[in-house]
């Protein structure tokens, strides 16, 4: 079993004093299990993992649940077989029961419109693991393909590859094998094939005979957070280690990170970047022979795509001599991008509950998504400024749109929309007409007509009023006895977005509970003001919004401790995981999910230290006095009585455990 479930069932009982984990005064008994492929560690996760399973296993109506899950989130009607579009053909990974590993195929635009294609099947995950010569026949997941482009230099009249990308278990890190299209085969090492070994880092087509490559391997080519820190061009029929070296971060910088398009002749155009932390960029533009540096602002996240440089400002920047808001979204002609002074084009500035949530560019037009007040609209926008922008009708402002390149023609693009209750339907966007076709819809996992979708707001401790979603049954008794699940995330400006729940609609509307989103401060949801209201030295203000919307949720009484549980994965791990510990007497279960749990040496972790400017630095004792006052292992008191508790991570996951 790949995932890994830790139980803390402390189920009413109180802590023993010798099981104090935060005790600095002694050496910490716990600190084994930081060695994660010791016998000892393995040996602890395996009994704890057994006994959280026989106990889950005993919950009533465990095994019809668990099959209905399986149907809806593996049969071909619950599911919408998303497409990549390249060259002509629509490739696609399809996942099932019988083909676990799942498997990579390609059809035709006019065959894929069709409620059931005729698939090519090109690669079988399945197969490849039973050819691994480890024996372990379900180690690689699938981690995607890059086609070659039709217009890559030197492709004329040699067979279109891929490059394949497999990871153990879902990790970062991953292999790439070069994979020919005619033939549906790897291409091996000792035909001259592209075979990269195991490691984090990218990958991609440079020419038809030329890798980019970005790979931690040893810790002279690795950042002090583990991500690659060099960027090289490799040729076929060379050593991977006499690749040439095109771009260096240095050792303290998060990572090396780049970003590649193709021109209209086939070159390719190169945007490289120094990461030196979450959200500080050192911008450069590859001109064949040198990096130079470009004066995009260093807060700016950039990517190159159709020609186009486009990023988004995260703080205030001064260009031409105007001050554009944080969060700004602007494009830049690649060609211009070394040009004094830079003369971007704004494509959004945010006001100030405004955000914008990317955008994605043809040759012609930028389809931007965008809300207000929590509220999300599709923006399409003529670069050459010869119509005005226009709002894409027929999407639900409460819903979740996703935008990504079309092939073929400079007019369309894929576009997917859902929303909580509503499965999701994926469309042909026309950006001359800013319309949308239905091509395809996902089945729906049950009946939601009998549940609704509202919003509220509850004052959190220092009188902000922080919104929330709440989906439940349209007739909802307040008598305080709705059994209400409670999640959060509120890090790293993310945005909680309205995906279909279709798990918890199965796993908990259907068993007549409740379930409420709060959109806490520190997450993306209402602009950069809302983000950097609880960052760093300002965790506590988002502890203190997700207790303020469990606490109103009680004073209106839609529920009551007893009933009310919370969930959070990740930075929302160590949310639910810091609020247990501050109010335990506020909630009745608890899941802590891939937590940060240990804010002392969460540093100490692989990707740990590009997390400092998030978090904060542990290592100076002025911001440790501030972190220790939440970390949750060091505020794990004897004597408390703390309700029943889920702590759940993964074997394979190589960012927290």
């Amino acid at each position: 079993m790949r995932s890994l479930f830790i139980a803390l069932l402390l189920a009413g009982n109180c802590l023993s004093a010798g099981a104090q984990p935060g005790a600095q005064t002694a050496p910490d008994p716990q600190r084994y299990l930081e060695d994660l492929n010791s016998a000892a560690a393995t040996q602890w996760v395996d009994r704890e993992t057994q006994k959280t399973l026989e106990a889950v296993r005993k919950l009533p109506g465990f095994d019809e649940r668990y099959k209905a899950n399986l149907k809806v989130l593996t049969q071909r009607e619950f599911n919408i077989q998303y497409p990549t579009s390249v060259g002509g053909l629509v490739y696609n990974n399809y996942r099932d029961a019988a083909q676990p590993g799942g498997v990579w195929r390609s059809t035709t635009p006019d065959e894929y419109r069709k409620e059931r294609p005729d698939w090519r099947v090109l690669f079988r995950v399945d197969a490849f693991n039973r050819s691994d010569a480890s024996g372990d026949t379900d180690k690689w997941v699938w981690g995607g393909a890059q086609v070659q482009e039709p217009q890559l230099k030197g492709l004329d009249g040699k067979p279109q590859r891929a490059l394949i990308r497999l990871t153990r278990g879902g990790s970062d890190a991953a292999i790439f094998r070069e994979f020919d299209l005619s033939s549906r085969r790897i291409v091996p090492a000792s035909q001259n094939g592209f075979e990269l070994p195991e490691a984090k880092g990218w990958a991609t087509w440079w020419t038809a005979d030329e890798l980019l490559v970005s790979l931690c391997t040893t810790p002279d080519n690795c950042t002090t957070s583990g991500y690659a820190r060099e960027v090289r061009l490799w040729k076929r029929g060379t050593a991977l280690a006499d690749a040439r070296l095109l771009f260096r971060a240095e050792a303290s910088d998060m990572s090396a990170d780049w970003s590649l398009g193709i021109a209209p002749d086939g070159s390719p155009q190169l945007l490289l970047q120094r990461r030196i932390s979450f959200n500080h960029y050192l911008h450069h533009v590859w001109d064949g022979q040198t990096a130079k540096p470009v004066l995009i602002p260093g807060h700016a996240r950039a990517r190159v795509e159709q020609g186009q440089v486009m990023f988004t400002a995260h703080n205030a920047w001064n260009t031409l001599g105007k001050e554009h808001a944080p969060g700004s979204l602007f494009t830049l002609p690649f060609a211009d991008a070394t040009r004094q002074p830079l003369a971007p084009r704004l494509l959004f500035e945010p006001g100030p509950r405004d955000v914008s949530h990317g955008g994605t560019l043809t040759p012609r037009f930028a389809a931007v998504n965008e809300s207000r007040d929590m509220r999300h609209r599709v923006v399409v926008h003529a670069l050459d400024g010869s119509a005005s922008p226009r709002e894409v009708p027929g999407l639900s402002p409460f819903g979740l749109s996703r935008l990504w390149l079309h092939d073929g023609t400079a007019d369309l693009m894929w576009l997917s929309h859902q929303s909580w209750l509503q499965p999701a339907t994926l469309y042909l966007l026309n950006l001359k007409t800013a319309t949308i076709e239905k091509i395809h819809a996902q089945g729906e996992a049950m009946d939601a007509s009998a549940f609704s979708v509202d919003q509220g707001q509850a004052a959190s401790k220092d009188g902000t009023p922080i919104p929330y979603t709440l989906i439940g049954p349209k007739a909802r008794p307040r008598d305080g006895q709705q059994p209400t699940l409670l999640y959060g995330y509120g890090g790293f400006g993310l945005v909680v977005n309205a995906d279909y729940q279709r798990t918890v609609l199965l796993n908990w509307l259907a068993q007549g509970g409740t379930y409420v989103v709060a959109h806490i401060r520190g997450g993306g949801e209402l602009g950069s003001a809302w983000t950097l209201a609880a960052k760093g030295l300002r965790r506590q203000v988002g502890f203190d919004d997700f207790m303020a919307v469990a606490e109103h949720l009680q004073k209106i009484r839609l529920t009551q401790p007893g009933k009310l549980g919370i969930y959070g994965a990740s930075n929302g791990g160590l949310l639910t995981a810091a609020v247990l510990m501050q109010r335990p007497q506020l909630f009745g279960a608890v899941v802590s999910r891939v937590p940060l749990t240990d804010m002392q040496r969460f540093v100490q972790l692989l990707a740990g230290p590009s997390w400092v400017d998030e978090y904060g630095d542990p290592e100076q004792a002025d911001q440790w006095a501030v972190m220790k006052t939440y970390s949750p292992y060091q505020n794990l008191k004897p004597g408390v009585v703390y309700p029943p508790t889920l702590y759940m991570a993964n074997r394979n996951d190589d960012r927290v455990h």
